[in-house]
């Protein structure tokens, strides 16, 4: 089962899944180490309420993928692409430059699947499914 993971520890369950629109072009990113990294945030918007006080609301998405996938997304998609995002979700905590805590949530892409495309020479099927690679330990991990 996607998502079930065992360890000496016990097991878990984590697994996100959702369908929405990135809200700015993938931020592609080169590790210290020499890892590639793409971040995109997939937009969700729902409409709340009734009559009057009917609004529509928009949840983000802060997504990360890793290496081959990461470069390919930050190739074929674009703001407003629409995706479907399996993955795995991680919560982050770190101290900016300024001496600030900072805690966020992230989901670890395990797959992208492009629901529609930004160019004619990027096909409307593109998979990049990476469900066999284990998700990668970035608690120590800084970026250029």
């Amino acid at each position: 089962m996607k998502g079930y993971h065992m360890s000496n520890k016990g097991s878990y369950y984590n697994k996100a899944e959702f369908i929405g629109r990135l809200g700015a072009k993938p931020e592609l990113i080169q590790t210290q180490s020499g890892k590639t990294l793409c971040k995109f945030s997939v937009g969700q918007s729902y409409t709340t309420g009734e009559g009057e006080n009917e609004k529509e609301v928009t949840l983000w998405h802060q997504v990360v993928a890793w290496d081959k996938a990461a470069e390919n997304h930050a190739k074929y998609l674009d703001k407003g692409s629409k995706v479907f995002v399996e993955g795995e979700l991680k919560y982050n905590k770190f101290e900016t430059e300024d001496g600030q805590r900072v805690k966020n949530a992230e989901i670890s892409a395990r797959q992208v699947i492009y629901l529609d495309s930004r160019s004619t020479d990027s096909p409307m099927d593109v998979m990049e499914n990476t469900a066999n690679m284990p998700y990668p330990s970035v608690a120590n991990e800084s970026v250029l």
